[in-house]
């Protein structure tokens, strides 16, 4: 009997990264999954809290014509992919990121952030707890949420909440505030629940042309 590693599958973890507004991380690396989706992972730096991130932007997301459009969604999304771009090219570079089509685009934006590129970067983020959830975390809807040497931005938490006081951008359990959110969509339960703040650069990026 001989003895090897060849069908043996090494333990796969994932740790989430607990949220806030200043966390430490690192951009790991971009990929694409197989249905042409964008994985960004990011790791936490500080021993107290060195977990993952790992935001995905969908094809189907920003793709006019399927299930899950939106157009606000798309735009935003857009602001957000720009705004980490942002962090780690030049002006220049950012605007040479194009693609035929989103899963084109996708793979620009891969090439774009090589791990040669981000791996070394010392970055701060401003991650929040998804509305329904004190597990699941997201990048925040609107405001900033991204600094880095290259493009140093403040970052803070919206006091805006809900109308049972949940903060929008949450970065604690829900049993804090001793409620919980409205069933249904964040926007069905208030309406200006998303109203970006005034004098927010990011939400108020203006309506720039599709770069695909």
């Amino acid at each position: 009997m001989s003895f090897g590693f060849d069908n043996v599958e090494s333990e796969k973890s994932f740790m989430p990264i607990a949220p806030g507004a200043n966390v430490a991380v690192k951009l790991v690396k971009v990929e694409i999954d197989k249905d042409g989706n964008l994985d960004m992972f990011f790791k936490g730096t500080d021993v107290s809290n060195p977990g993952d991130f790992k935001p995905r932007f969908w094809v189907s997301n920003l793709t006019p014509g399927t299930k899950n459009y939106k157009e606000d969604d798309d735009k935003n999304a857009q602001r957000q992919l720009k705004h980490i771009l942002e962090g780690f090219l030049s002006a220049e570079e950012v605007g040479k990121v194009r693609g035929a089509d989103v899963k084109g685009w996708f793979v620009a934006i891969k090439e774009a952030l090589k791990p040669e590129v981000t791996a070394d970067v010392a970055a701060t983020m401003k991650i929040v707890y998804k509305w329904d959830s004190d597990e699941l975390c997201v990048i925040p809807k609107y405001g900033s949420f991204l600094s880095t040497p290259l493009m140093p931005r403040k970052l803070q938490l919206r006091d805006k909440v809900d109308k049972k006081g949940l903060p929008f951008d949450r970065v604690e359990p829900m049993a804090v505030y001793g409620v919980v959110p409205d069933e249904g969509a964040p926007e069905a339960a208030t309406a200006d629940a998303f109203a970006a703040p005034e004098g927010d650069a990011f939400a108020e990026a203006g309506e720039e042309a599709a770069p695909f």
